[in-house]
């Protein structure tokens, strides 16, 4: 999978870009949004790997639903709820919305390669682990803030989405809208196994607060994923470079890690315009470029990759 840093990293490149001429049009409420918002925009970015800070196990299921069943529809979904959300709230609605989506397109454009490093997730979780680890700290390194394991500033991003008056506790509208879209789109799971939105992300905050407090900065789900398979997140100058150059990829030739990641940028930017305009201006036309993908493999529901296919061109929405 593509890893937390991934995720994150991304959004900041794309902030920074986003008036970039040579990048495809963004519309205004877009980029307010992200700008405005943009902590809401990275709880978004990783709100799909959140059930991991379950302790007793029970998100499982639901980071299984949020990448492998209907996930566009979580987007589309999200659209129109967000869409009918007050003035108020709207903009970090919007933000957290488009979080998500970028989630979810990076996955599908990134996890096809990693797939082909590695093998399949399922039978090479480990190996999966050390490839995102590697490449996360190589992309993190691309911001020139130091080492990966010495910056805290992502995980203060997610604190600060706590609701105002509140140390730990999830703004209630997003909270809202993420219940809302879970239920919506998996009512059988959420009958079932109700997702703890608000324990999650309590113990997110616990968990950032606690590794502060011990001169610790890693990012939280990092910390899960280094713990899990008991492998530290490499110093720059140990990155496994076959896990960063000359990497296979699904059209047949060889690319960086660099230039995949912004070949997952331009699918994000391209993107993000839909669920823009959908939320702001009511156009849902191209909104059925969201399939129900499967973020591990990258294919749609024809079995087909989404982004990786020869006739594949990214189209803008103006």
């Amino acid at each position: 999978m593509a890893g937390p840093y991934a995720h994150i990293t991304l959004l900041h490149g794309l902030m920074n870009a986003l008036h970039d001429e040579s990048r495809q049009h963004v519309s205004e409420e877009v980029i307010s949004a992200v700008r405005d918002h943009f902590h809401f925009c990275v709880l978004g970015a990783v709100s799909p790997d959140f059930p991991s800070l379950a302790t007793d196990g029970s998100g499982s299921p639901w980071a299984d639903a949020m990448h492998y069943i209907r996930s566009g529809e979580m987007i589309v979904c999200g659209v129109r709820h967000v869409a009918q959300a007050s003035a108020e709230t709207q903009p970090r609605l919007l933000a957290w919305l488009l979080g998500y989506c970028a989630h979810v397109v990076t996955d599908v454009t990134i996890h096809p390669v990693v797939r082909a490093r590695v093998g399949d997730y399922a039978e090479n979780q480990r190996r999966h682990r050390l490839c995102e680890m590697n490449q996360d700290a190589h992309i993190f390194a691309r911001m020139n803030r130091g080492e990966l394991r010495d910056s805290n500033r992502f995980a203060r991003d997610i604190v600060a989405c706590c609701q105002p008056g509140s140390a730990a506790c999830l703004d209630r509208d997003v909270a809202f809208l993420w219940d809302r879209l879970l239920r919506e789109v998996h009512p059988a799971l959420y009958n079932s196994t109700p997702p703890l939105i608000r324990e999650w992300f309590d113990r997110f905050c616990d968990m950032a607060t606690t590794q502060a407090g011990q001169g610790g900065k890693l990012f939280p789900l990092a910390a899960l994923i280094s713990a899990g398979i008991q492998r530290d997140y490499p110093r720059r100058e140990h990155i496994d470079q076959g896990f960063v150059e000359s990497l296979a990829t699904p059209s047949g030739g060889l690319m960086h890690y660099d230039a995949i990641f912004d070949k997952a940028a331009e699918h994000v930017c391209e993107l993000w315009n839909v669920v823009g305009r959908g939320v702001v201006s009511g156009d849902r036309d191209h909104l059925s470029r969201f399939g129900n993908w499967d973020l591990d493999t990258g294919l749609d529901e024809r079995g087909q990759l989404v982004f990786w296919g020869h006739g594949y061109k990214i189209v803008a929405v103006v």
